[in-house]
């Protein structure tokens, strides 16, 4: 019965929070789209067509991460504007259940604008079954370990005018300086260490090598899915210790 509890609290925050939200507020789909898209046309206009791949693979990884940022607005002003995660702090509704609801919610979003990407992943390089699925994997990695960051920095606001610059900053930091748009061999070499300190740039890299754009080693592309593992795992493990469930 419990389970059962639990699944419904989960339905019922995709519904709230993403269907119902999206239905009455398109423009949303029009903000998340914009950066990736205008990236992919800048990209377009300097790069050569060899180059484009990286842009468009950019541009899902960045969709993907983008879901974290949506996560953290949402949970905050939830819970400071509309006092919700109190309410179901004092009902058997769980931590997990509301975050992994909240979670599922960001993909009504960001499944438009991936499924356009896919499509001109299509056109630009030979998009087949096996690196379709290997980029859904990247694809629910990403969305979790981006997921779990924004909802446990969520948990830390006392105030919403704190909200938009800390969350700005720390998704521009690992979702458009790291090499994601661009190649890492772009980065000088003494330098290229501090790429990989950024989580999205293993999404990215094995991305790139998944959908043949570079191409390494199996022991490379064995430490890319590694590193993204280690980093999901590592920002699970940190939502579910530092989290701010219920207000002190």
């Amino acid at each position: 019965m419990n389970l059962r509890l639990q699944l419904r609290a989960m339905m019922t925050f995709l519904i709230i929070n993403g269907v119902i939200a999206l239905r009455r507020q398109t423009t949303i789909l029009i903000s998340i789209s914009l950066a990736p898209f205008t990236f992919i046309y800048f990209l377009y206009l300097v790069s050569t067509r060899a180059e484009l791949p990286y842009g468009v693979v950019g541009a899902i990884v960045f969709t993907t991460v983008f879901t974290g940022n949506m996560m953290l607005n949402d949970a905050a002003y939830l819970r400071l504007e509309r006092h919700l995660q109190a309410l179901y702090v004092a009902s058997p509704v769980r931590a997990f259940s509301y975050a992994t609801g909240m979670a599922v919610s960001e993909l009504v979003f960001i499944v438009p604008p991936l499924t356009v990407l896919f499509i001109v992943l299509g056109f630009v390089i030979r998009l087949s079954i096996p690196v379709f699925l290997s980029l859904l994997g990247i694809i629910f990695l990403t969305w979790v370990m981006s997921s779990s960051l924004g909802f446990m920095i969520s948990s830390f606001f006392r105030q919403l005018r704190e909200i938009w610059p800390i969350a700005s900053l720390v998704f521009s930091v690992i979702s458009i300086i790291p090499p994601i748009f661009y190649p890492i061999t772009a980065i000088p070499s003494s330098f290229r260490w501090l790429a990989y300190l950024a989580p999205t740039t293993y999404s990215a890299l094995l991305g790139d090598s998944v959908v043949g754009i570079t191409h390494v080693t199996a022991a490379t592309q064995f430490l890319y899915i590694s590193g993204l593992l280690f980093a999901t795992l590592v920002f699970i493990l940190i939502a579910m210790v530092f989290t701010r469930w219920r207000e002190k």
